[in-house]
This record gives structure tokens, sequence and C-alpha cells, in this order.
């Protein structure tokens, strides 16, 4: 017969707490390594001369739009406080800047957002992409009903606005702003 005593047994139930707090500990640090972080995009670092070119896009974008809107007798500034639209998967991992009209009676609109692509036809591409992004249920039910939308193509950036008549404090310039806007680079719809 062989029994163990009382104290051999607590020790080997001991050691399998241990070994089991110390498993499920190795186990939340694996399954920890498996959550957000684990998820990021893993991409190439663009290159100098790609960043040097893309800046020099999203520059020369936002120089034609708000020579425009400046021309139109808004005031132009970067945008002061984070805003970033509903966008469709190519335009959203696109570099980005957002300058604002300043709208004294609507100072939360007049919002235009300026993403830069490799060429004029990656943006072609991705203007297109957005337009038809908004027209579906996923993407149009991010925007209010009334929205409007302007998404334009100018060389290898894409300019967009969108504001909704019912929601803004200011319409009137807002619509104004849209169609400044609206005059710069090639127009892309968004179907209905």
């Amino acid at each position: 017969m062989n029994r163990r005593s009382p104290v051999a047994s607590r020790r080997q139930g001991g050691r399998r707490t241990i070994v089991a707090v110390g498993s499920l500990g190795a186990l939340a640090l694996l399954l920890g390594g498996c959550g957000i972080g684990a998820h990021a995009l893993e991409t190439a670092a663009p290159s100098v001369a790609a960043s040097a070119v893309l800046s020099a896009t999203l520059a020369q974008a936002r120089t034609q739009v708000a020579s425009a809107i400046s021309a139109a007798g808004f005031q132009v500034q970067d945008a002061q406080v984070p805003y970033r639209p509903p966008e469709s998967p190519s335009v959203a991992a696109a570099p980005r800047t957002v300058i604002q009209a300043i709208l004294p009676a609507a100072p939360d609109g007049g919002f235009v957002v300026l993403y830069a692509f490799a060429d004029p036809a990656a943006a072609a591409a991705a203007a297109q992409e957005l337009a038809a992004y908004i027209g579906t249920g996923p993407g149009r039910v991010q925007f209010p009903t009334d929205a409007r939308f302007v998404i334009r193509q100018i060389g290898a950036a894409v300019a967009f606005d969108t504001w909704s008549p019912a929601g803004s404090a200011d319409p009137d310039s807002e619509e104004r702003l849209a169609t400044v806007v609206g005059s710069v680079g090639t127009a892309y719809d968004v179907p209905r």
C-alpha cells in the first residue's frame, strides 16, 4: 500500500497550483500578443522619395483648393481639430491633410480633406472607389440622409467635401463652399 502523508499531498497540490497559475499566465501573455498589436498592418517604410512626392502632391492640391476657396471670399486654415469623414479603404489608407474654410456661423463645418496617391491613375481609382463606397449601403448609412458630397481629382490627389443642409448652422455658406471645391479638378459623382 502506497499512501502519501498529508504533508506530501499538500506539497503535490501546491505544485499543481503553481504549474496551473504559471500556465494561465503564459497563456494570457500568448493571447495578449494576439490582441490589438498583432492586428497592426505590417508595411514597409516608404522611401524618402515616395514621401517627398506624396507631400508635394498634398501641398500642390492644398494650394489649388485653398486658392479657389480664398478667391470665393472664405478664409482658409489647416484644421485645428481632428476631422475624418467615413472613407473607402484605399482613401482611408492614403496620406492626408485637412483644411477648413472659416464659416463664422458654422465653426464645426467647412472641412475639406485632401488625399495623396502615387500618381493620377491611382487617384482616379481611389476617387471612383470613394464615390462607389458612399453610394453603397455601408457607406451611405455613415452620413446624414441629406448629405451632399464633392469628390474631385486634382492630379495625383483627391479632395473630399461633405456637408448636410439639415445639420449645418450655415447651409448657404456650406453650399457655396461645396460649389467652390467642386470647381477644382475632375468630378466624381456619388451614385444614388
